[in-house]
């Protein structure tokens, strides 16, 4: 009789059977000589290795807490041995065809024979088996559906239930079919730190029984996003722990189009944000004000009265900009007419035909500049309808800027040196770090200044053609003094040829602009901090089309070369939407290649974008 007859046979052999893991134990009180399964009764087996000729038993375990399950009809969950997907009531597996000849070879590749020497080896599996296996549950048990990350990344946890031997496991993301391997654990736990981009990703899980028919093959899908906030390093950004350099597009009616999709229309705001994000930006400008009392798209329409379906149309362009993983920044009043600005807040406070010295009133400390420092913190305080986070705390929110573009030429005696505009923007500023501790600041200014000895030989194409007006003061602007602000923080800089009076050829626009670049980072770089073009634009009435490329990659290869921090373009629109009433405008047309000589400015952003992405 072999060493362990007795033992089976005492009153303690059902427990020694539930606790023998993957072991071949004869459990009836007795054993029964054999050469093959046929010899033995139901539910035993022809034993090989320390058993060998004898009918025994398949009892196998596994651990469960402080327990044992059974598991060929179980799974642990969480501690607790729960029936799998086709157990009976008996605790028994009830799969259809199941029988004690067939039950080693069903059970897979970890039911297993002992050999000669005590080894385990696999049975031989048919690909033809007479038996439908159920199909396995997958359960995730993170990230929860619809779940948002801030300034953390997503882990992937969760568990296969009955699952079988010879079966496979994996995970996709997104819309990527390559199925990554999902390695679990000896209780069929999963975990997965995943590193992914910012915006709404879909993690699917997949699991297969392997070579067993039926419905074998099950997916369950988990939706979340990851966003995080981009911080000052030095004289660069971060994100993630990582370099963040950015190529942008402005787009100043995105929000108009976000307004139309609210009322019923075709998204065309989504479709912006998409194609932006297909050429590699990672930046889009849009205004977040609008000062006009009679447009359907206001926000501001008098003081201190706020349009809800004008914040929302706000609402929707930066949730929709976060679930592609882009960013936005935000000015926060016109320095022109186009949305009202500075001259709408003269005519609230009476003068109805505002001329350029009036808009001291809204420099100045007075009611109109707190007016509008009520309206910036009535904005950071917000609460975006979609998302559910305040505008001071979202981090989709690249950064505020204080003006879309504003000069203040004829304004202040250029002998005040910008003393006037540089108080003004560090009050604002003031406010926005108070409401949002981590926001980024810029000014939205263009560039002007009062010292051209400042700017060394940069300065010196500008005089021969006679502009050296653009850093004698003449502007009342001073960028030097601007940017040494210390809740500011980042120099701002815009470069619109027609607008800064370049002479209208190709290569003046390409060898100014390249010199309007460099001086301003040297100033910049000097303070130690980024520098950010926020918008760039080619006027179409004065260069054609392959003129406006050629221009554009000069100034992105100066951007390049200097290695600067953001550059934005303008002013994309919507395919044919407003884009003929845009000098500046330019779109990528439906259903066209990039290549096409008809989307003119989009292969050179393309291009741009692609050498500041991140690293994969």
């Amino acid at each position: 009789m072999p060493p362990f007859a007795k033992l089976r046979r005492s009153p303690f052999v059902s427990v020694l059977c539930l606790l023998s893991l993957l072991s071949l134990w004869s459990c009836d009180g007795g054993t029964t000589a054999c050469t093959d399964n046929g010899d033995c009764r139901e539910g035993f087996i022809c034993a090989t290795g320390q058993f060998e000729g004898e009918c025994v038993q398949y009892v196998p375990v596994t651990t469960c807490g402080m327990t044992f399950c059974d598991r060929v009809t179980q799974s642990c969950i969480d501690g607790i041995c729960v029936a799998k997907v086709g157990a009976g009531a008996d605790g028994l597996a009830s799969m259809p065809g199941a029988d004690a000849s067939t039950d080693a070879a069903e059970l897979g590749a970890d039911r297993l024979n002992a050999g000669d020497d005590g080894a385990l080896s696999s049975p031989d599996l048919s690909a033809d088996l007479p038996v439908d296996l159920p199909a396995p549950v997958v359960v995730i048990t993170a990230p929860l559906e619809g779940q948002s990350f801030i300034d953390e990344r997503a882990v992937l946890e969760g568990q296969i239930v009955g699952l079988y031997p010879q079966s496979t496991t994996s995970f996709t993301v997104d819309a990527d079919l390559t199925e990554r391997a999902l390695v679990l654990d000896e209780r069929d736990h999963f975990r997965v730190e995943l590193s992914l981009p910012p915006g709404r990703h879909t993690i699917t899980v997949h699991a297969e029984q392997g070579a067993f028919r039926g419905p074998t093959r099950v997916s369950q899908a988990v939706g979340f996003r990851l966003d995080f906030f981009v911080r000052r390093r030095a004289a660069g950004f971060e994100m993630d722990g990582a370099p963040f350099r950015f190529t942008g597009l402005n787009t100043p009616d995105l929000r108009e189009l976000a307004f139309q999709a609210a009322l019923g229309g075709t998204d065309l705001a989504v479709e912006v944000i998409s194609e932006a994000r297909t050429l590699g930006v990672r930046v889009l400008r849009v205004p977040a004000c609008d000062d006009r009392p009679g447009a359907r798209t206001v926000i501001q329409s008098a003081p201190d009265t706020y349009e809800e379906p004008g914040l929302v149309a706000l609402d929707r362009v930066i949730a929709a900009a976060g679930d592609a993983g882009l960013k936005v920044t935000l000015p926060l009043v016109d320095g022109t007419d186009a949305l009202g600005g500075i001259n709408q807040y003269l005519r609230w406070a009476g003068y109805l035909a505002p001329i350029q010295s009036d808009k001291r009133l809204f420099f100045e400390r007075g009611p109109l500049r707190e007016q509008f420092k009520r309206y910036v913190r009535a904005l950071l305080a917000r609460e975006n309808t979609i998302t559910r986070r305040r505008y001071g705390e979202d981090p989709t929110i690249f950064s505020w800027e204080i003006f879309t573009t504003f000069d203040a030429a004829g304004t202040f005696a250029p002998a005040m040196a910008g003393a006037e505009v540089a108080d003004f923007l560090g009050d604002v500023s003031q406010v926005i770090k108070a409401a949002s501790p981590q926001a980024l600041v810029g000014t939205g200014e263009v560039g002007y200044d009062v010292n051209p000895t400042l700017y060394g030989r940069a300065v010196d194409r500008f005089r021969e053609v006679g502009l050296i007006g653009l850093f004698d003061a003449s502007h009342a602007v001073a960028y030097s003094r601007n940017i040494r602000i210390g809740t500011v923080d980042y120099a701002g800089l815009q470069l619109v040829p027609d607008a800064l009076s370049f002479p209208g050829d190709i290569l003046s626009y390409s060898n100014l602009g390249a010199d309007w670049i460099r001086g301003h980072a040297a100033l910049a770089a000097t303070e130690g901090k980024p520098l950010v073009v926020s918008n760039a634009a080619l006027n179409m009435a004065i260069l054609d089309a392959p003129g406006r490329r050629q221009a554009l990659d000069a100034f992105l290869d100066e951007f390049g070369a200097l290695e600067l921090s953001g550059f934005v373009v303008g002013n994309f629109h919507a395919d044919a939407f407003n884009r003929g009433n845009d000098p500046h405008g330019f779109a990528w047309r439906n259903q066209s290649a990039v290549e096409d000589p008809n989307n003119e400015l989009v292969l050179v952003i393309q291009g741009a974008a692609s050498q500041t992405a991140p690293s994969p």
